[in-house]
């Protein structure tokens, strides 16, 4: 499957836009294409203890960003794991380290979009730059508000615009993500094709396009071990 970029958010956009620039292009897919993506570097972020007055008790799995996503109950069911991709000209780790948090918009791929309703907040995401030399995973978010209606695809300003979506019946959602941390390096796609504890992550696999892929739980431990990061799942 083909995927192309995803896009921001309107609030987003507006933070980044400087006064009487034209909005910085959208990270969203086109319809019918594969997913949200991105590229580019990593360095290491200075990750802030985990605070987050609105739960009783912080995820056990994540060791590190303050959380602004407001977050009122965590999963009931088991944690799962997700790989969400970017490019990182339009919206980066970096990026998300700055916004905090962010509308996961844009999606017009029904697969992805499928994966994405399936998520439950506390669920974790490794965030990978697509579109970069090299591509690779550079960091870590979690899910902090579950699927809900893409406003997008209502907006006939917007190329993303359906007109066969209904308010009733919306045809595309997005999630929440919150920044959790940024590796020190990227793990570039061929480093994580040539170890063997990942064999079968989705990544991995020949024509794997999609923006939102399902992680299996090992794959996504071994990556955090790879990358040596301060995200601990047990």
């Amino acid at each position: 499957m083909n995927g192309t970029p995803h896009k921001t958010c309107a609030a987003a956009r507006a933070r980044r836009a400087k006064p009487g620039a034209n909005a910085p292009p959208s990270r969203r897919e086109a319809p019918g294409a594969a997913g949200r993506i991105t590229g580019g570097g990593g360095r290491g972020g200075s990750i802030k203890p985990y605070h987050a007055p609105y739960l009783a008790d912080p995820p056990h799995h994540i060791r590190g960003s303050a959380s602004l996503c407001h977050t009122r109950r965590m999963p009931k069911r088991a944690t799962k794991y997700w790989l969400i991709k970017s490019e990182p000209g339009t919206y980066s780790i970096d990026d998300l380290e700055r916004d905090r948090t962010e509308p996961w918009d844009g999606v017009r791929n029904y697969q992805a979009r499928n994966f994405m309703r399936n998520m439950a907040k506390g669920d974790l995401a490794i965030f990978y730059h697509s579109s970069a030399t090299p591509p690779g995973a550079v960091g870590i978010s979690h899910i902090c508000r579950e699927a809900y209606p893409d406003p997008t695809q209502f907006d006939k300003k917007s190329k993303y615009y359906d007109a066969k979506s209904k308010k009733e019946d919306p045809r595309w959602s997005h999630v929440d993500v919150e920044f959790v941390e940024k590796f020190n390096e990227t793990i570039p796609l061929q480093a994580l094709k040539d170890d063997a504890a990942l064999e079968g992550m989705v990544v991995t696999q020949k024509g794997s396009r999609l923006s939102v892929q399902p992680v299996e739980k090992k794959h996504f431990k071994r990556v955090l071990k790879i990358a040596g990061a301060r995200t601990k799942v047990s």
